[in-house]
C-alpha cells in the first residue's frame, strides 16, 4: 500500500504492474529498451524532492539515520524536507539537456542491490513514474495519480509547516528555491545542519498528520 493512503486511511487505487523490476531495469543500456523512453528518464537518476512528511512516515518505522546519515553530503535538510544539493540537482538536468554524458544515480538508490532504499516511503513523483506499464490507459492513471497524490502531500506539509510557526512567505521561499534557474538561496532558519534534528521535526509532521 502507498504510504500516504495508509496514512490517511484512504483505499488505495489497485493497480499491480508486475513487469516493472528494478533489478532488470527497462531502460537499462545492457537491457532491451523501450523506444518510448530516453536513457535520462531512469527513476533511479532522478533527484527528487523527499517531504517532511514521507520521511517522517518512514524514520518512525524504519532506520533513516542509518541510511541518510551515510549519503547526508550529497543532501540539504529543510523543515519541508530533503532536496539533493543544487550542484546535484543542476549535475541531472544538465544530463537530461545532453550536457553531461554520465551523472550519479539519485542517492537514495542502492547501486549493489539495484532498488530504491526508500521504496516505502517514496515520493510521489517517484511513485507514480513508469518506465512500462501493462495497462492502455496507464499513462493516464499515472498523470492523474501523481496530479493527486502530489497535492495532497504538499497541502499537508504545507499546513503543518504553517502551524509549525514558519510562514507563507518561508514557503515562498522553498517554491523559488526548488527553481534551479532563479539561483535563490535560503534563509538561515530555513536550514537545517543536524541530520537527528532534522529527524525529530519529520517525524513531528507524521505523527501530527496521523492524528
Amino acid at each position: 500500500m502507498n504510504w500516504l493512503f495508509e496514512t490517511l486511511h484512504l483505499e488505495p487505487p489497485q493497480l499491480s504492474e508486475p513487469l516493472l523490476n528494478c533489478e532488470a531495469c527497462t531502460l537499462d543500456s545492457s537491457l532491451s529498451r523501450s523506444d518510448e523512453y530516453k536513457p535520462e528518464t531512469k527513476c533511479c537518476l532522478f533527484k527528487p524532492y523527499w517531504s517532511s512528511l514521507a520521511i517522517g512516515y518512514y524514520a518512525s518505522k524504519y532506520d533513516a539515520l542509518k541510511i541518510i546519515e551515510s549519503i547526508k553530503d550529497r543532501l540539504m535538510f529543510l523543515p519541508v524536507g530533503i532536496v539533493h544539493t543544487l550542484e546535484e540537482r543542476k549535475a541531472y538536468t544538465a544530463f537530461q539537456k545532453g550536457d553531461l554524458k554520465t551523472v550519479e544515480p539519485c542517492s537514495f538508490f542502492n547501486k549493489e542491490k539495484r532498488h530504491c532504499n526508500i521504496w516505502q516511503a517514496r515520493p510521489a513523483t517517484c511513485s507514480s513514474f513508469y518506465c512500462t506499464t501493462q495497462y492502455k490507459e496507464g499513462e493516464t492513471f499515472y498523470s492523474q495519480y501523481e496530479s493527486f497524490t502530489m497535492g495532497l502531500e504538499s497541502d499537508l506539509v504545507r499546513e503543518w509547516f504553517l502551524g509549525a510557526g514558519y510562514s507563507d512567505e518561508d514557503w515562498m521561499s522553498f517554491i523559488e528555491y526548488f527553481d534551479e534557474d532563479t539561483n535563490k538561496e535560503l534563509p538561515a532558519h530555513l536550514l537545517i545542519d543536524d541530520v537527528e534534528r532534522a529527524l525529530v521535526l519529520y517525524k513531528s509532521c507524521y505523527e501530527w498528520v496521523e492524528r
